[in-house]
């Protein structure tokens, strides 16, 4: 695997017009370094300032373990004694969001593209002790993110969309077979075509925002107790409609809307295969994921919007 640096682009306030049509141009994911971030939205501040229940995730050894629920104060608090927990995704109030998207003005110059088309999503937060990691993927809704690290430090490996097959991408969905949380030498001992992989691998700390464009590929792993938050825009209308498809195929696909389709023997058996195969056999497969992929987004994503909009879950992560 080869790891190349990353271009690093310096924001100072008053440059949006500019960082924004570097971010339109760049088809490679970009550090932008803020100039005199304001260092106050700590775990602390969030600690402060949210009471409310959430889910997390337990790590053990970089490795998931199990997703809990409990409040939000108290997995704060065992977050910033680095305590191996993550919280993924998380909604704020809008008004408390609203101070801190206030410190990122390029935000503000984006046309706004939610994700879901809901309010709550403009922007989410995420919080991470030492030793909690995100697994490798990209984005289901097709977007372009820009993560912003508020504070603490985390480590993010990042692969561009051309690297699909060398990270054994799974069919429909933006998942690899590869556990990124193993030794290097394991997981080329398995999977010997991440060998063939180019990335960039990044430490973020607090004021630097991570551009990933759409279908980046992206892992990162918590070195310190740390909160982020992350935009997500389309720069084109059309991607903003897919991508509201996309996602609810996924919760659909995979568990949500109760048809568990990613469990089913046949696609566990076509998952693996697709990842791992090479030359004329992966060309088949690819024809076989885009039939049947057709076949299915429509249904399982309208299918699952429905079984939303009668459930009204509380939130769609």
């Amino acid at each position: 695997m080869k790891l190349k640096d990353i271009k690093t682009v310096n924001y100072t306030y008053g440059d949006e017009e500019r960082i924004k049509k570097i971010l339109y141009e760049s088809k490679e994911p970009l550090l932008i370094k803020i100039k005199n971030f304001s260092p106050q939205f700590t775990i602390d501040y969030f600690m402060k300032n949210e009471n409310q229940c959430t889910s997390y995730d337990i790590f053990e050894n970089e490795h998931w373990v199990s997703n809990e629920k409990g409040e939000l104060k108290t997995i704060l608090s065992a977050i910033k004694e680095n305590k191996p927990y993550r919280i993924f995704a998380q909604n704020i109030s809008r008004k408390e969001s609203t101070e801190i998207e206030a410190h990122v003005p390029l935000w503000q110059t984006i046309p706004t593209r939610l994700r879901y088309f809901q309010e709550q999503t403009k922007v989410i937060y995420f919080f991470g002790g030492k030793g909690s990691a995100t697994a490798m993927h990209f984005d289901r809704e097709h977007c372009c993110n820009l993560h912003l690290c508020l504070s603490g430090k985390k480590e993010v490996l990042l692969f561009t969309e051309d690297q699909h097959d060398h990270l054994y991408k799974l069919p429909y969905i933006g998942d690899s077979l590869i556990d990124f949380s193993q030794p290097l030498e394991t997981i080329e001992q398995h999977f010997p075509k991440i060998k063939r992989a180019t990335g960039y691998q990044v430490i973020l700390e607090s004021g630097d925002m991570l551009f990933m464009p759409k279908n980046c590929w992206h892992y990162t792993k918590y070195l310190d107790a740390s909160s982020a938050a992350a935009y997500v825009f389309y720069p084109k209308k059309i991607l903003h409609y897919y991508g509201f498809f996309t996602g609810y195929f996924c919760f659909g696909y995979k568990t949500i809307a109760g048809f568990n389709v990613y469990n089913w023997p046949i696609f566990r058996w076509f998952n693996e295969k697709y990842a791992c195969a090479d030359g004329q056999s992966k060309r088949l497969f690819k024809v076989i994921e885009s039939v049947t992929y057709a076949v299915m987004l429509p249904i399982l994503s309208i299918y699952t919007l429905i079984v939303f909009k009668i459930r009204k879950p509380k939130r769609i992560w």
